[in-house]
């Protein structure tokens, strides 16, 4: 019940994070608006990444493993992994195909 809680807690601080982020855009607030944007960004690339290690970790596979498998560079996965990339929509097709998962679970963060 409580993990239920706190995912529903979760989905709503994501709403009126986008909320606010389009408020912004409507009030032309541009320089606010990247701040919020990049903030957001940053949550979900640093969720990814740490639910794309877990994942590889679980699956027992090394970084130059999973690399190979999923035919990406090793240096890449590194990237992604510490949550500095920003993949693109092939990269996360081929990791989630590999690991066995669908992309929602590839981002979205843990509790």
């Amino acid at each position: 019940m409580r993990k239920t809680i706190e995912i529903i807690t979760e989905r709503y601080k994501l709403f009126f994070i986008d909320l606010i982020y389009q408020v912004n855009i409507f009030l032309n607030s541009p320089e606010l608006t990247v701040q919020m944007a990049k903030k957001r960004d940053d949550k979900i690339l640093k969720a990814f990444g740490e639910n794309l290690k877990r994942l590889r970790e679980a699956k027992g596979l090394t970084t130059r493993e999973f690399a190979d498998i999923a035919d990406i560079a090793y240096s890449q996965v590194w990237t992604l992994e510490s949550g500095q990339g920003d993949p693109s929509l092939t990269t996360l097709l081929a990791i989630a195909k590999v690991l066995g998962v669908g992309l929602d679970e590839l981002v979205h963060e843990r509790s």
